[in-house]
């Protein structure tokens, strides 16, 4: 039946007509196309494709002699004509033009992000636009599901403050917190071009329902009494001639009128470790504390809200202790391990300012290494076959 309909990879007829196909694609694909083979397999003697007989006036011999046996003209390989033309030149390019005086750049945080991490991964994305084809999912993907919760708690936490939580009884906040998630989810649907079914919003609404119930259980424990003055606030601003937007989730105010910085986590690994080093790869709360901030002084905290069913937490820095759940303060024996050479709280910000500035100018110069210190850092890197890693493990090998 498959031979019948003629199915992909059904018989040997199929697959040469598939062949043909694309070899007439490739020669019409420029004014000029080389062909090349390669001739031999450590010891094994290697023969071109009978498809290149009739491009290259090769003899591929009678259709019915099954041994394959065929005249190979004397002809040199497209490396051996370079070779013998040109002196062959090996250099390491790792230097892109640099950005030009006006030119300006789209990615913002995840611009400085990806160069932190990968200067390749961000000259590739942010500078050529390159990106991986979105891939359909049959039900909402993690960064969907992620826009719904801060939906939930922008909504619930909108004119609200901690003595609001804790007065409220169960009933009450349950009541809030599902009008919350019909609220959110309508405003995401709105924003859909095909709404989600009943069914599926009912199951996201419960989902949201009992995250949100643990999340506001675990802030009702907050040492600190405060209240929340902003949501989803947006922010521009420029570091070394690059426009970065910032959004930040929420920045609450304590009763000494300091503020602490929140941004919402909801994956497994959630960490700060990269605040204490050169390259931040989580710079976002880093580039509002020590940038965008216009009083330092005023700043009390930064942290990760880690918002899951299994997990609920913060995960941060305090300018002092007790002002988050397990928050340690910058001057604790217990940020040490991060934070070894920021001792007090004007030392991180200068830290934070210095280091965000030589990524920023890394960017404006060109700077496009593949270079990274851990390769699973790159596991959501959108460029990652540009970025030829097996190609360098196998260099390194030979090195």
């Amino acid at each position: 039946l498959q031979r019948c309909a003629r199915s992909p990879n059904a018989s040997a007829e199929v697959q040469e007509e598939f062949a043909r196909t694309i070899q007439r694609r490739l020669l019409r694909s420029a004014p000029q196309v080389i062909l090349s083979w390669a001739r031999n397999e450590a010891d094994r003697a290697l023969r071109p494709s009978p498809l290149l007989g009739s491009v290259v006036g090769l003899d591929t011999g009678n259709g019915n002699d099954h041994s394959g046996s065929f005249v190979i003209p004397s002809q040199r390989s497209l490396l051996e004509i370079l070779a013998g033309s040109v002196a062959l030149e090996q250099f390491d390019d790792h230097l892109a033009p640099p950005l030009a005086e006006g030119e300006s750049l789209r990615g913002g945080t995840a611009l400085l992000r990806a160069q932190a991490l990968c200067p390749a991964w961000a000259f590739y994305r942010y500078r050529l636009g390159a990106k991986a084809l979105e891939v359909a999912e049959q039900t909402l993907d993690e960064a969907a599901r992620g826009t719904l919760l801060h939906l939930v708690l922008q909504g619930f936490w909108q004119s609200r403050s901690s003595a609001d939580l804790q007065a409220m009884k169960d009933e009450a906040r349950r009541t809030a917190i599902a009008h919350a998630v019909d609220a959110a989810l309508q405003t995401f649907n709105a924003s859909l071009e095909l709404p989600l079914s009943p069914r599926l919003q009912a199951l996201e609404g419960e989902r949201l329902q009992t995250l949100a119930t643990l999340w506001l259980d675990f802030e009702a424990q907050r040492p600190q009494a405060f209240r929340v003055i902003a949501c989803e606030k947006e922010i521009a601003l420029e570091i070394e001639g690059i426009a970065v937007k910032l959004k930040l989730d929420r920045i609450d105010e304590l009763a000494d009128g300091r503020c602490l910085i929140i941004d919402y986590k909801t994956g497994s690994k959630v960490s700060q470790a990269s605040w204490g080093e050169a390259r931040i790869s989580e710079p976002q709360l880093p580039i509002y504390a020590a940038l965008a901030q216009a009083d330092p002084e005023g700043l009390a905290a930064v942290a990760f809200a880690k918002v899951r069913i299994d997990d609920c937490s913060f995960v941060g820095i305090g300018a002092e202790e007790g002002l988050l759940p397990k928050v340690a303060g910058i001057d604790e024996a217990a940020a040490r391990k991060l934070f070894p050479d920021q001792s007090s709280w004007d030392d991180l910000l200068a830290h934070w300012r210095n280091s965000i500035a030589a990524i920023a100018r890394e960017i404006r110069a060109g700077e496009a290494a593949v270079s990274f210190r851990d390769e699973n850092d790159l596991a959501w890197c959108e460029v990652l076959p540009l970025l030829r890693l097996a190609e360098r493990r196998a260099q390194m090998e030979v090195t």
